[in-house]
């Protein structure tokens, strides 16, 4: 069983050598560079478009979906530590 798609990507990279896995690993990088890119700029044209007040509660909404989603992954992890 694969814990991540990643490593099921690096387990198909494997027969061609560590060019394989420095492409595999190269086009992860990219991908996230891009969209990460296309968020940052996304963002930026959002609070030109929006109230600032829209745009604060907007962040505030988006931090605490990911602070949630930390806590979460953390409890998670913890229950299997102790299975």
């Amino acid at each position: 069983m694969v814990a991540t798609a990643g490593a099921g990507y690096l387990t198909l990279a494997r027969p061609w050598g560590w060019p394989g896995v420095a492409a595999c690993f190269l086009g992860h990088i990219l991908a996230d560079l891009t969209r990460l890119t296309a968020l940052s700029a996304a963002l930026t044209r959002g609070r030109q478009l929006m109230s600032v007040g829209s745009y604060r509660l907007l962040l505030t909404a988006m931090g605490a979906f990911l602070c949630a989603l930390a806590g979460g992954s953390f409890i998670w992890a913890l229950r299997l530590l102790a299975a």
